[in-house]
């Protein structure tokens, strides 16, 4: 028996294709109003206005050339599910028979988001209705809504579905529930993520686990009746962390970055920088980390990642911050054995936010890309900062931290209340719903302003939209403290009127090290102050002097030529910068390609096959494999 397909039809409900393999009922017990007119119908199809139910499209057996009313008083129909007394009834030979102590009536469908504006699946949110359970609701996809009764009879043992009960009877039962549920269902979304969305509302707003249709891991304060002027006023105190300003408000600025991402989005100029935070052991700069961001993640293995993830686990937890701050905790660019994996990772994340998204993989279908989008803030922390490109270097601002840095005493008084700062953001998360339109706007309008002013801060523009983008910030929190009833704010102004001088001088003192973070800079100027400077780097004048006496010099002279075995080359320049406190951090491989890259080295013109390196002259009866730098390269390093 082949399944009945029903759907709506002029306010009216038709059956299409009833077969003729089901049991046979006498149409005279059925009151029929009138005969159809069929000429527009498939062969062997008629269609009646029956009472109950209404239109009912009969497909006819093959046995039976000419159909009436009159001489035709049976025909071939499927049994008969149907609703009584919050039971499931069948009609057997028109005898009814008890078949489940229960039924489901459809309520709602959930679109469900995991990524803003990409719907991944629905489910139908069901009511089951049974003597023996209270308002208890269930939900399935799409795809298990036809085995519904299997599924709910597994999870809850007092409920039964007859084994001699057809399945077919049961599907078109469901689907007939379904269609007869459209004209009353709720359609509503349902998101997995946290930030901002306007999924769940006309207006934008923060999803987070407190609102009705969000499924995250993030959870906001519940504020009740907690006076904003109080919150507003507790959570400043944080500034207090520091006699120096520019280590505590410099991360107190960043720190509203996150929530702030969307708005600075939307007004044109999206918030691409991160912040590094440099120090060692015991300066506290994880302790401070974990006070002032990712502040609402609940889960304690997320609030913090380290760079023993995976570049995988590094996208997902990127993409699972937005419209936060991810911290990256514990960077170690000098611990043998981990540099590449470190470098790799740290790259892969500073240039994520950089760029606002990760980099694109190709699909299932091998045809498209996917990327994830990337909306949040990044904080690192670590020992030392990565010999990276000049590009990455420009992608997060530094601060420079000891153990003097902080005020333990205040510091552990935020850590052991975290709840200070998390309703302080909560409230500023709240300002920021209702002046939503309002900031956007002044952020719009306001940006192309302060670039006049701060767009020569640096020779590098990637660092004044930082300072730009804070000093917007804390025009924000500015308007964000009159919104917490804050009306003197001469304390306020005192911090943030240093602002402007604070982040100057941190994007001046950032852009002065990105001049000499170049990694071939690196390395011409670690060759520059030891080649024939220090006793263990001599420089032979040409190969002859060299083949003398091979042990006592690193390299010789050819023409315009240095010639140097690569490994000699690598362990002078990690030598030189670990003895100016500054780790080099960059494999040999990746000094090589940089140094051919920009011309500093020479090679073969069948570089795939040879690599980086040249063959010498015969040395001692044996050809060397040398890097070969150019002499006129090293010259123009001071």
């Amino acid at each position: 028996m082949s399944e009945n397909i029903i759907e709506e039809y002029s306010g009216e409900v038709k059956v299409i294709n009833a077969g003729a393999k089901g049991k046979m009922i006498d149409l005279s017990e059925v009151p029929i109003a009138e005969c159809y007119d069929c000429s527009g119908l498939e062969p062997k199809q008629v269609l009646f206005n029956i009472v109950k139910p209404n239109p009912l499209m009969i497909n006819l057996p093959n046995n039976i050339a000419k159909f009436s009313i009159e001489a035709t008083k049976k025909f071939y129909c499927d049994n008969l599910v149907f609703e009584k007394d919050n039971y499931l009834f069948i009609k057997k030979n028109n005898i009814e028979v008890k078949i489940s102590n229960f039924y489901i009536k459809p309520v709602r469908i959930e679109k469900i988001f995991y990524i803003e504006g990409m719907e991944k699946e629905k489910n139908i949110v069901c009511k089951i209705i049974c003597d023996d359970i209270d308002d208890n609701f269930i939900g399935f996809t799409i795809e298990e809504y036809k085995r519904a009764f299997n599924i709910i009879i597994k999870k809850y043992p007092e409920l039964y579905l007859t084994k001699d009960s057809y399945s077919n009877d049961i599907e078109r039962y469901l689907s007939e529930k379904y269609i007869e549920s459209k004209q009353y269902l709720e359609y509503v979304n349902v998101v997995c993520f946290s930030g901002w969305t306007n999924l769940l509302d006309p207006r934008a707003v923060y999803a987070n686990s407190n609102i009705v249709g969000c499924t995250c891991n993030k959870e906001l304060s519940l504020l009740d009746n907690d006076d904003k002027f109080i919150i507003f006023n507790n959570g400043l105190k944080i500034l207090n962390v520091s006699y120096d300003l520019e280590k505590s408000l410099v991360p107190f600025l960043y720190a509203h970055t996150g929530f702030m991402a969307k708005l600075f989005e939307d007004a044109g100029h999206p918030i691409r920088f991160g912040l590094f935070i440099k120090g060692k052991s015991g300066s506290y700069k994880t302790t401070l980390a974990k006070v002032l961001f990712n502040v609402f993640q609940t889960n304690q293995r997320k609030k913090v990642i380290n760079f023993e993830s995976t570049k995988a686990g590094v996208e997902m937890a990127l993409k699972e911050a937005k419209d936060d701050i991810l911290i990256m905790d514990d960077i170690n660019f000098s611990l043998k054995g981990t540099q590449k994996k470190a470098n790799e990772l740290f790259e892969l994340a500073i240039r994520a936010i950089g760029d606002s998204n990760t980099k694109a993989k190709v699909s299932s279908d091998q045809k498209s890309l996917a990327q994830n989008l990337v909306r949040c803030g990044l904080v690192l922390t670590g020992e030392d900062e990565p010999e990276n490109s000049l590009s990455s270097a420009l992608r997060y601002l530094t601060l420079n931290v000891d153990n003097t840095s902080y005020l333990s005493d205040i510091l552990f008084y935020f850590s052991d209340n975290e709840d200070v700062m998390k309703k302080y953001f909560t409230s500023f998360i709240f300002f920021l719903t209702e002046k939503y339109d309002e900031i956007v706007f002044y952020i719009k309008n306001n940006f192309r302003e302060l670039y006049k002013r701060y767009g020569k801060t640096s020779s590098y523009d990637r660092l004044n939209f930082s300072v730009i983008s804070l000093m917007l910030v804390a025009d924000v929190i500015k308007k964000y403290a009159k919104w917490s009833n804050i009306e003197d704010l001469s304390v306020f102004d005192q911090s943030l009127n240093l602002t402007e001088d604070v982040l100057k001088e941190n994007v001046r003192r950032k852009s002065n090290e990105s001049k000499c973070l170049e990694l071939e800079e690196l390395v011409l100027i670690a060759l520059n102050q030891t080649l024939d400077i220090q006793a263990n780097c001599r420089l032979a004048k040409d190969i002859k002097e060299y083949e003398k006496d091979v042990n006592s010099y690193i390299a010789f002279k050819k023409n315009d030529e240095i010639w140097l075995r690569h490994e000699d080359l690598y362990e002078v320049v990690c030598k030189y910068w670990d003895k100016q406190g500054k780790a080099y951090t960059a494999t040999q491989d990746k000094t090589h390609k940089r140094l051919y890259e920009v011309g500093v080295i020479k090679c073969y013109d069948d570089i795939d096959k040879n690599g980086y390196l040249m063959k010498s002259s015969s040395i001692n009866g044996r050809r060397i494999r040398m890097i070969v730098i150019k002499n006129e390269k090293l010259n123009t390093i001071n």
